[in-house]
């Protein structure tokens, strides 16, 4: 690893013309940063680093649709990434990844997004990094036992604990490689937190154990600032949530639903995942979208699955997977069935929007193919993207992949109509493809998490035309 730029390089938030480069630096003194076409510097900047840590430079004047390569000169040492700026129309195609445990497996996921020379940026979900322990709590699934141990040992609390986790992942060759191929636009998730968080709490956060929640919240958001390749600060008042657009062809609208999530206290009926004023700024883009499709990023689901009427493998594999709740029929606290009343606003809101509207979404650790639907019309596909290594059905029960589950897959399917296609065990990634008159996902699974491999497959493929939504109706 080299000293002077530990963590290699990153570039985030890009658009057609602008870019926010990023890197952590170890010492003080000059550091030059370049931006080259075709071998031709466009770009540079050269200043004093009077401070250790992490870095970031935004870039504009750049060339739609093009790419480019950028280098970080500091102590003697040189790191170099690539980016591409978003198109100025035509097609647009981008990887989604979600949930990365670091204990859990190896990012191959992420290597294999890294291999790809055909992507506009990757699109990160949220769970990035994982705040938990190495032995867990209660209710939270354990290591993979590969020599993959969090650092700290113990869960994160504290500002430097967060701190420590991030330079982990970051120093992972994987998650590097990632980076330094691919520009990122990235939400947060609840573990970028803690497991299960909202606005004043959390379900694995306990004040006489873990201290003050408005502490860690706190410090848990500086160091996702620092660390992240991004202008948006939390801290200083900047939303996380965000939208950008090729224009005449596409609009990303990327959901945060952590910091203002209402608790588990609040009724059903009355709780908002996205606060008053993501509801408010949501409302205003949809109605007002001037792109023919619309891509809505949601942290977790948003296919209904409580309601239902389950046999008893279906019953089993959603409580396994934590998208019911363990004892009782009622949706697990965590999803957006627990948020019922706002979820159905948001639908009813893309179902009326001058865009046609493609969700995608992540959390659940498992790949979805469904199709959302509100007050008897379909609103229209909803992608939800497995796990880099987070454990997923067969990992919880010890089977080998990509068998015992089968049968599990095709009772939920049964009871949930919505949803054309799932698989409960692969780890991979989805790869989106956004055209004028067509919206593609392909789920790309990893052949396993316990060991660094190359090995992948295309696991699955869907379609929406943006003409299509009446006869997915009928069908």
């Amino acid at each position: 690893m080299a000293e002077s730029i530990p963590y290699g390089v990153a570039s985030g938030d890009v658009t057609a013309e602008e870019v926010t480069l990023w890197a952590s630096l170890n010492g003080s003194g000059d550091v030059t940063v370049t931006v080259a076409r075709n071998g031709e510097g466009v770009w540079r900047t050269n200043e004093s680093a009077t401070t250790v840590g992490p870095k970031r430079w935004r870039v504009s004047g750049l060339i739609p649709g093009t790419r480019y390569t950028y280098t970080v000169e500091h102590g003697g040492e040189s790191s170099t990434g690539m980016f591409r700026t978003l198109p100025a129309g035509g097609a647009l195609r981008f990887a989604v990844v979600t949930c990365a445990k670091f204990n859990s497996g190896y990012f191959n996921a992420y290597a294999r997004v890294a291999d790809r020379d055909d992507l506009d940026f990757v699109l990160h979900m949220g769970d990035y990094i994982y705040e938990a322990g190495d032995t867990p709590l209660l209710g939270q699934a354990p290591g993979a036992g590969i020599g993959r141990t969090f650092d700290p040992v113990s869960a994160c609390v504290t500002y430097e604990d967060y701190t420590r986790r991030y330079a982990q992942y970051r120093s992972d060759p994987d998650v590097q490689a990632l980076h330094r191929s691919h520009a990122m636009w990235a939400t947060l998730d609840d573990h970028e937190l803690a497991d299960n968080a909202y606005r004043e709490g959390a379900e694995a956060h306990d004040d006489v154990r873990d201290g003050d929640w408005r502490l860690r919240r706190h410090g848990a958001l500086r160091a996702w600032h620092d660390w992240m390749p991004t202008t948006r600060n939390p801290l200083e008042g900047d939303d996380v949530w965000t939208a950008f657009a090729v224009p005449g062809l596409a609009t990303i609208a990327l959901l945060e639903t952590r910091l203002d999530r209402d608790g588990p206290t609040i009724p059903r009926e009355l709780r908002s995942a996205l606060g008053k004023s993501e509801s408010e700024w949501l409302a205003r883009l949809v109605a007002n979208v001037e792109t023919p499709w619309l891509v809505l990023g949601s942290p977790s689901m948003l296919t209904p699955i409580h309601g239902m009427s389950y046999d008893e493998d279906a019953t089993w594999a959603l409580r396994k997977l934590k998208l019911r709740s363990l004892t009782e029929d009622q949706p697990y606290d965590d999803l957006w069935d627990s948020f019922p009343v706002e979820r159905d606003t948001v639908l009813r809101q893309l179902a009326a929007s001058p865009a046609t509207p493609v969700v995608l979404s992540g959390d659940v650790h498992i790949s979805v193919s469904s199709t959302l639907s509100v007050d008897g019309g379909v609103v229209g596909p909803e992608w939800v993207t497995t796990s880099v290594t987070s454990p997923n059905l067969d990992d919880k029960c010890g089977w080998t992949p990509r068998a015992d589950s089968l049968q599990y897959e095709d009772a939920v399917r049964r009871a949930v109509r919505a949803i054309e296609w799932c698989d409960f065990d692969s780890h991979g990634y989805m790869i989106i493809t956004i055209s004028p008159s067509e919206a593609r996902a392909e789920w790309w699974a990893v052949d396993t998490v316990l060991e660094r491999s190359s090995g992948e497959r295309k696991a699955y493929e869907d379609t929406w035309k943006r003409d299509n939504a009446e006869d997915r109706a009928s069908s």
